[in-house]
């Protein structure tokens, strides 16, 4: 831009800034609706009329990771973008935790298909069932292999409660700060082939004590008051 110009990058920059422009991380997140943003509200008015609620939560997730995991950098003013087309360059994670701890993290690659997901349910189920876990509901988004009918059914003969999660909702799941520290921690030490990042993230993983993660779990109610006070809009997590 600035040899097409005739002018300097600096210049560039700073005019940039001048117009409200950032030169910053791009936020990938899905849109949302007038509907999504009611749906967000109703939940969450639920849920702080009774704190305790959050105690007996599951929270789970799956998050990419790229080798080269460095995200790109814009000139934007806005604050989050809508999700683009991921790369298949990458290892996947699955995890889940409660206020009471976490689950070890599950790595792998490929399509979240049904079966994949039933088997990694299958691999962590016994970690789930040392604590009393029929009082605990378990969270996940609405992707869609997640409301596939041989998932639900899983659910149903593990006699688990399924929580009705609002669409489009990651920046309420505490579940993704861990993966924001998760992926700064591997970031440092740079690991060079998928063998090294796959004992990295599992060595990081391991780092995470309950006090860390409760943190997040608690900040929760702070957070759902922000939402419903922003009208059901989200906010950088």
């Amino acid at each position: 831009m600035a040899s097409e110009y005739n002018t300097s990058k600096t210049t560039i920059a700073q005019t940039l800034h001048e117009k409200g422009f950032e030169y910053k991380t791009v936020h990938k997140q899905p849109e949302l609706t007038e509907e999504h943003k009611s749906q967000r509200i109703k939940f969450y008015q639920n849920i702080l009329k009774g704190l305790t609620q959050i105690n007996c939560i599951w929270f789970s997730d799956e998050m990419g990771y790229h080798l080269q995991s460095s995200r790109e950098k814009v000139w934007t003013d806005s604050k989050f973008f809508s999700s683009g087309r991921p790369s298949r360059d990458k290892v996947n994670v699955w995890a889940v935790i409660s206020v009471f701890g976490k689950t070890s993290l599950e790595i792998f690659e490929g399509n979240l298909g049904s079966g994949v997901y039933i088997q990694i349910l299958e691999n962590h189920y016994n970690e789930l069932a040392r604590v009393n876990w029929r009082l605990y509901r378990f969270q996940q988004d609405k992707h869609s292999t997640h409301l596939e009918k041989g998932v639900l059914q899983w659910f149903k003969s593990k006699n688990i409660t399924l929580l009705e999660w609002p669409p489009n909702s990651p920046d309420l799941n505490p579940i993704e700060n861990l993966w924001g520290w998760l992926k700064g921690e591997v970031k440092k030490q740079n690991p060079r082939s998928f063998d090294e990042l796959r004992r990295c993230l599992r060595r990081n993983w391991e780092l995470i004590t309950v006090d860390f993660l409760q943190n997040f779990i608690k900040a929760l109610p702070e957070r759902f008051r922000l939402c419903i006070e922003s009208g059901g809009d989200r906010f950088l997590y």
